[in-house]
């Protein structure tokens, strides 16, 4: 008798039910992309094909499956959603993981493959460089008449160096090719020496690309043992972390699966790349799906989604409510559009203003209200204090009270 289900009698698990889009990438036996707004259950989604991969051997029982997420929450949820609903022989062969923390993975499995001028020792520490520490840096260099005036090293964003690649087997010699690489062989260097050497998760990412680029071996034993790959949270990918992924599975016999929503872009700041989407449809001849249903919010707030993605994508496909029939309190939510700072400033406050009027007799006050911001809590304040201070509506910034940067 079999241990494992026929593909046709399996069922998700907890009676839970997929849209027709859902159940072709949960079942697909090619790679595929999806993309999904908020409350589509794209985690569900990724559980579900996990369970579907391990329960009818379409993972066979000697490979794996590699899940990586772009923050450590939504790794260990998505882990947590697997364990919980298969049996142990089979959680264990399911790995979740960081972009970070796979790449930190192959570097510590494999150092003693990393290339001998930029390998850190075996207690290397994380660095998290500061812009105070990149300026120090700069300040002790003296760049070679040939590559140019220092202003040129200057120029370098500590990002790009960080970055800097692909590692070479051997050190890059004298004279280096342009100043990028030089400065970078400096930062590595000064970095790895001294009495407590360590690496940026940056630079952990182009080791890690170091070992499968000039290893060939650990390429290949990467790919017998993972035969499908998720990744999460994709539209957030940077560039380095898709090159990783590329450089570990394309042209291989893995099966990966994609998702995300371009509109919750939310790392551009850090290098997420615009366009990853259409590269991995492109290098994995990933067919692309769209999930519509959103499951989390009432009908008012995937209305609010909607008035809103159209604003910035007026083509884009409109989200639905899987909960039609909820009832909605009254005024529960509302979008508002401003022309400028100011008119939004003295909109608030009035509003909060007249409210606490309307209902000072049942204890209604300041702190009733909160204010999430997409930018830094301080510059926020700035824009809104004088609205408030003429509306005597007390703002506190609890950024500030947190010691935070942002709320």
């Amino acid at each position: 008798m079999s241990r494992f289900l026929k593909s046709e009698d399996w069922q998700p698990a907890d009676g839970i039910i997929l849209e027709e889009a859902a159940k072709r990438v949960v079942t697909s036996t090619k790679s595929r992309s999806l993309i999904a707004g908020p409350g589509a259950g794209k985690t569900e989604l990724l559980a579900q094909r996990a369970l579907y991969l391990l329960q009818t051997g379409q993972c066979k029982p000697l490979q794996r499956i590699l899940a990586i997420s772009f923050k450590r929450d939504a790794a260990k949820n998505l882990k947590d959603r697997v364990a919980r609903r298969c049996l142990p022989e089979q959680k264990r062969r399911f790995d979740s993981y960081t972009f970070d923390a796979f790449a930190k993975s192959l570097v510590d499995r494999f150092l003693a493959l990393t290339p001998a001028w930029c390998r850190p020792p075996r207690n290397y520490r994380i660095l998290f460089p500061t812009p105070d520490d990149w300026d120090t840096f700069l300040r002790g260099l003296t760049p070679p008449a040939a590559l140019g005036a220092m202003a040129g090293a200057q120029a370098l964003p500590r990002e790009k160096i960080e970055r800097w690649g692909p590692l070479p087997f051997l050190e890059p010699g004298e004279p280096a090719a342009n100043m990028a690489e030089w400065v970078a062989v400096k930062w590595w260097k000064q970095n790895l020496s001294g009495r407590q050497p360590g690496v940026s998760f940056p630079m952990i990412g182009r080791l890690a690309q170091a070992i499968l680029s000039h290893n060939p071996e650990v390429l290949r034993a990467l790919r017998l043992t993972y035969s499908h790959a998720f990744l999460d949270e994709f539209q957030d990918t940077t560039c380095q972390q898709y090159m990783l992924t590329k450089l570990a599975f394309a042209g291989s016999s893995a099966i990966l699966t994609a998702v995300g929503d371009t509109k919750q872009r939310i790392m551009t700041w850090a290098g997420a790349e615009a366009e990853v989407f259409s590269w991995f449809e492109w290098q994995f001849l990933a067919h692309r799906e769209r999930l519509q249903m959103n499951y989390r919010s009432n009908k008012r707030i995937v209305q609010i989604i909607n008035a809103l993605v159209t604003e910035i994508e007026p083509k884009a496909v409109q989200t639905l409510c899987a909960r039609p029939d909820d009832e909605v309190p009254e005024n529960a939510a509302a979008f508002w559009n401003f022309c400028t700072d100011d008119a939004e400033a003295e909109w608030l406050a009035k509003f909060i203003a007249d409210d606490i009027a309307e209902n000072a007799d049942k204890g209604c006050g300041p702190d009733d209200f909160a204010l999430l911001v997409r930018v830094k809590a301080d510059t926020a304040e700035t824009k809104l204090k004088d609205a408030f201070a003429e509306h005597r509506v007390r703002l506190r910034n609890e950024a500030r009270l947190a010691g935070h940067p942002s709320v």
